[in-house]
């Protein structure tokens, strides 16, 4: 347990310990000043249609301390825990990333809540931010060795290294580009935003399973490699 502790405050850390003493300070130092009531949830057309009381304001902080626990718990409980030291510095940027996107959430939710007037509207600043989360772990995708706990997951890439190689490789061009229109989308009209938002996303969580039962049918079939003999 002990070990487990001095894990979760090693270096590789840091930069998630320092988001979420930013986060609580931030919380913490708005709360008197906010209304009883905060947005928690925005529609599609980013009308607030849900609202909770201000204490929602340490979400953010609450979901990253999680976050820094379980980065360590995925990693200590892997079988293949040997191979996170191969992608350890992607590994734990894509944690500070997702971590990053919460904070910018809190941050947006306080905008709102001082200057409502004058914040942008939900329906661009969410598709934006996710838009962006996407490109950047398609970036990074590429750079995942085999786990089974972050990356695509699929009975095929798990089953062989050359298969997740490959997978991923496909997944994180889809992935960077599929970000990048996300992004552009969020300046759409609204019905046109949304039904792209969500064809984008299905195939950018789709085509990679699908890739995956065709990579491991390349891979894997006597004939194919019979023929590159």
């Amino acid at each position: 347990m002990f070990h487990f502790i001095k894990k979760i405050f090693h270096k590789d850390n840091r930069k998630l310990w320092i988001l979420f003493a930013i986060s609580v300070l931030i919380a913490g130092a708005s709360l008197p000043f906010l209304p009883d009531q905060i947005p928690i949830h925005f529609d599609a057309y980013g009308n607030v249609d849900s609202y909770g009381t201000k204490s929602f304001i340490f979400l953010a902080p609450g979901l990253l301390i999680l976050i820094i626990f379980f980065v360590e718990l995925f990693r200590s409980i892997d079988p293949k825990k040997d191979n996170y030291s191969l992608f350890q510095k992607h590994y734990y940027s894509f944690c500070f990333m997702v971590g990053l996107v919460l904070f910018f959430i809190e941050l947006y939710t306080l905008w709102y809540c001082y200057l409502p007037d004058r914040t942008v509207n939900a329906s661009i600043f969410i598709p934006a931010l996710i838009g962006i989360l996407f490109s950047y772990i398609g970036n990074i995708m590429p750079k995942f060795k085999h786990n089974y706990f972050i990356g695509i997951r699929t009975p095929q890439t798990l089953a062989n290294e050359t298969v997740w190689y490959m997978t991923h490789r496909f997944g994180g061009k889809l992935w960077f580009i599929g970000g990048i229109l996300m992004m552009l989308t969020s300046f759409l009209p609204i019905p046109i935003k949304l039904w792209l938002f969500f064809v984008l996303t299905f195939f950018l969580v789709v085509l990679p399973v699908f890739y995956s039962l065709y990579a491991y049918k390349k891979v894997t079939d006597p004939n194919t490699k019979q023929s590159k003999k």
